[in-house]
């Protein structure tokens, strides 16, 4: 068997930057795994082979795929690192709010936080009031509403926008349905809305699935957002862009037939059928990303915190 390839012989016979190998792997173009060190990736040298060619076959290769040089996250062997620090080490001991002030390089003022919360919404938010919208749709729609009643919603200035985006998440959350009231930590408003008991187990549970997915790298809908804010758009159009491609098939809406898997799953049906009706004839969502060859950090952990929480006996037919 070939040996795999360092990241330098990789890109020295690809003709493209080593940068340019992650978006190849993301897109399952390229396989990709953690070395002996456990710190350095190697690739499959046949995907090579097979790139290289293609290459030629065209033109020299260029490397097309976007590139954003940026501090804010990265993906190593355990996960994303928000800042340098774990997704899966904030994951159950930090609130999402606090995440999000990391982030966003804001100092964490829990008081700011249900300030926000408690500014006159123009906009019913509630579940009554977009009844006949999904929640794709109800987050667009409040983020339109929002915008139309700001006079400030023009005003770039980093510590305006940090409010704004406060202001926003709030109303997003209480959007879903939860009717909490105002200055209600996110995680609480979420987990109402789901439907379900919501007691410490739950509402922690939610918070470190927050955590988790609060940023990956360029997904389509991150890179969304920041080509609109290239264009000096202000957050709530920078927002519309972002919550618009996730509300496709192929990214936020992918958990939809997931859920109805697990759902029948939890109920007794065979996870194999489940999962095969959930594919349609293509992959399903939550498996397989190329990113987490042995299976994703994120899951592990949140799997760690549902079970040191009442709800671990429900996991079961999940596991």
């Amino acid at each position: 068997m070939a040996e795999w390839l360092s990241s330098a012989e990789a890109s020295r016979r690809l003709g493209v930057k080593p940068a340019s190998l992650y978006a190849y792997a993301s897109r399952g173009q390229l396989r990709r795994r953690t070395g002996p060190d456990g710190r350095r990736s190697e690739y499959h040298p046949d995907d090579v082979a097979t790139l290289a060619v293609r290459g030629r076959r065209s033109r020299p290769m260029q490397p097309t795929d976007v590139v954003v040089p940026t501090a804010i996250t990265a993906i190593i062997p355990v996960g994303p690192t928000y800042r340098g620090v774990p997704a899966v080490d904030l994951a159950g001991d930090e609130t999402f709010e606090a995440v999000a002030d990391l982030l966003w390089e804001s100092p964490h003022e829990p008081d700011a936080w249900r300030a926000a919360a408690e500014v006159p919404d123009p906009v019913p938010t509630t579940s009554r009031a977009h009844g006949g919208l999904d929640a794709g749709q109800r987050l667009l729609a409040v983020t339109v509403g929002l915008r139309a009643a700001d006079p400030l919603g023009r005003d770039l200035r980093p510590t305006v926008v940090v409010a704004t985006a406060r202001r926003l998440l709030g109303a997003l959350a209480a959007s879903l349905g939860g009717g909490s009231a105002p200055g209600t930590p996110l995680a609480e408003v979420v987990a109402r809305s789901l439907g379900t008991e919501v007691g410490d187990a739950a509402v922690r549970a939610v918070d470190a699935a927050l955590v988790l997915l609060a940023d990956h790298e360029l997904a389509a809908s991150t890179l969304a957002v920041r080509v609109a804010a290239s264009a000096r758009c202000d957050p709530y159009a920078a927002e519309l862009a972002g919550l618009a491609v996730l509300t496709g098939p192929r990214h936020g809406a992918a958990s939809r037939g997931l859920e109805i898997a697990l759902t029948e799953v939890a109920a007794g049906a065979p996870a194999t059928g489940a999962l095969a009706a959930a594919a349609a004839g293509s992959s399903v969502g939550g498996f397989g990303h190329p990113l987490y060859p042995n299976g994703d950090p994120r899951a592990i952990r949140l799997l760690e915190v549902l079970e040191a929480g009442d709800l671990g006996p429900r996991l079961g037919p999940l596991r």
